[in-house]
């Protein structure tokens, strides 16, 4: 309208009078007259005039549409884009920006791609802080009721470019009397031990997961060796930033994987520590000595002892309140925390290394030595089906929702429908026997005696990671690390997150002290080993990385 005044002003006084009469006369008249009078002016406009009002109409019908739209409408046209359109929608205006950078829209991309593949793009993305996506829903609800003036309807809520709102933080003995003693323990309350949560936009928490799930995508990692055991590592158990490691020398050692130091020893077992369990605030060890140890693994203190098995405890796996157990003695005991039972179950010929439990489905899986996998029914403890399909002793079983997994020492891992009752999938690489494997929604490892191990994604192998430490005997999954141990006692990581872009990745980087005899070396290809010292029983320092063939 101004550049409309300013082409006025520029005419005489008979050429504006002449031009406010036009105006005027085409205002008071309706509708139709005004189509008419527009059809026979563009008649008689000549090529030049007609380019004028094509480039002037142009500019006049041009709507910004998600600014003059509801809120809920424009979310929801926003909903459909993906990440990268919703970045490039951001740079179009500053209420684009407010709207495609808002946490209605980053949440729901979030729970499309977290810890799930996603349907129409095929990719999914590492969870990290578990219980969180789903923990502030409430809260993403309630924004979008307040914006779209459901929840408040007589606040001022039209206009979006108002000062964003918040959403909440982008929210880690006797047997029967050993079980009852277990089942009193007051449970872990994390809302009183963890510190506050700080508030993060989703759109951030999309990126963070994102540049991790490219480094899983692209091999970029940094690797990581601690040795803190006498002897062989025989399990790893993963649980936030915990690792707990059972070993030959019959200690349990827990580790912040934020520091790479030891935070705890567990002691008592007078065997060889087998498999490990995690629960909360406490730790189930089974060992060589044919018992099974419940532990308070923040004090240190062992809870109870369960008695039962007469040979090895090999596996061990727990939900709620049911533990299963699985041993050298060829059966599987199943121990109810409520009211003491113990059951067992037979039918297998040889030691069961491995079982687990899928609660919705009302069964227990076991595998054993004699080349078979059983399904149990927790409702009659009955064997329902038999799985035949290895051709060597079945190591370890993994459960991921309806895909249970299995790896033997034929070199193979078999993925199974628990519903068909049918094996799949045969994935082969491992030259050698394969010890053990762990899965999770997006991947699956595996750890064989080749001294190999697989990063699997759809059944198809993506990575080979080496550490040239021997045999693996057993790995663990996380959501940006891998984590295997071995024979040598040495426990390697793989680390996808935090890496260090930097020109000059390849030279150590200064250390950090944190006391007069420890260190921590970070670099992409910095090594941290963690080895027995006279005074404290560990210490860390860096080993070139060619040593360990990376």
């Amino acid at each position: 309208m101004e550049k409309v005044n300013e082409d006025l002003v520029k005419l005489d006084d008979t050429g504006r009078r002449r031009v406010n009469t036009i105006c005027s006369t085409f205002s008071d008249a309706s509708i139709q007259e005004r189509k008419v009078a527009l059809e026979n002016i563009l008649n008689r406009c000549c090529p030049s005039l007609l380019s004028f009002a094509s480039s002037t109409l142009d500019t006049l019908v041009r709507l910004d549409f998600l600014s003059i739209l509801p809120p809920e409408i424009s979310f929801r046209i926003l909903s459909f884009l993906d990440a990268r359109s919703l970045c490039q929608a951001a740079q179009v205006c500053r209420q684009w920006k407010e709207l495609a950078d808002d946490d209605i829209i980053w949440h729901r991309m979030c729970e499309q791609h977290i810890n799930r593949k996603c349907e129409k793009c095929g990719w999914g993305l590492p969870l990290l802080e578990r219980k969180l996506l789903y923990a502030t829903k409430a809260s993403i609800q309630k924004r979008y009721d307040t914006l779209t003036k459901r929840c408040h309807p007589d606040s001022n809520t039209s206009g979006i470019s108002t000062k964003r709102l918040r959403t909440e933080p982008a929210p880690l003995i006797d047997s029967s009397a050993a079980l009852e003693k277990h089942n009193s323990l007051p449970e872990f309350s994390e809302k009183a031990s963890s510190p506050p949560l700080k508030t993060r936009p989703w759109k951030e928490v999309y990126a963070e997961r994102c540049r991790i799930e490219c480094n899983w995508r692209h091999g970029r990692c940094r690797q990581v060796i601690i040795n803190g055991h006498n002897d062989g590592i025989m399990c790893l158990q993963l649980q936030r930033n915990v690792l707990a490691s059972g070993s030959y020398d019959a200690t349990v050692r827990l580790w912040d994987l934020t520091t790479f130091r030891q935070i705890g020893l567990l002691e008592g077992h007078s065997g060889g520590v087998t498999c490990l369990q995690f629960d909360k605030c406490k730790l189930i060890s089974g060992s060589m000595d044919k018992t099974i140890r419940i532990w308070n693994y923040r004090t240190g203190e062992c809870i109870s002892t369960l008695h039962g098995h007469t040979d090895t405890v090999l596996s061990l796996s727990f939900d709620s309140t049911l533990l299963v157990s699985g041993s050298a003695d060829h059966t599987v005991k199943l121990w109810h925390f409520t009211g003491g039972k113990r059951i067992t179950l037979r039918g297998h010929t040889g030691p069961v290394n491995s079982v687990r439990i899928h609660r919705e489905l009302g069964l227990v899986f076991s595998a054993s030595d004699d080349c078979s996998i059983k399904v149990w029914s927790l409702e009659t403890n009955m064997c329902l089906y038999t799985f035949n399909a290895h051709i060597g002793p079945v190591q370890s079983l993994a459960l991921t929702g309806n895909r249970l997994f299995s790896c033997a020492l034929d070199g193979t891992i078999k993925q199974w429908d628990i519903e068909k009752w049918k094996c799949v999938h045969t994935l082969f690489g491992h030259i050698e026997g394969v010890w053990e494997i762990a899965s999770d929604q997006l991947r699956l490892v595996s750890g064989a005696h080749d001294g190999a191990v697989k990063v699997w994604e759809a059944c198809q192998c993506v990575q080979t990671l080496r550490s040239n430490s021997g045999p693996v005997t057993s790995v663990a999954l996380g959501d940006c690390e891998v984590i295997s141990g071995s024979e040598d006692g040495k426990i390697h990581l793989w680390l996808f997150n935090n890496l260090i872009d930097d020109a000059n990745s390849f030279k150590i980087c200064p250390s950090t002290i944190n006391n007069a005899n420890d260190s921590i070396v970070r670099s992409p290809t910095a090594i941290i080993q963690t080895v027995p010292d006279e005074h404290n029983g560990y210490s860390i320092s860096e080993v070139p990385a060619d040593v360990v063939g990376f």
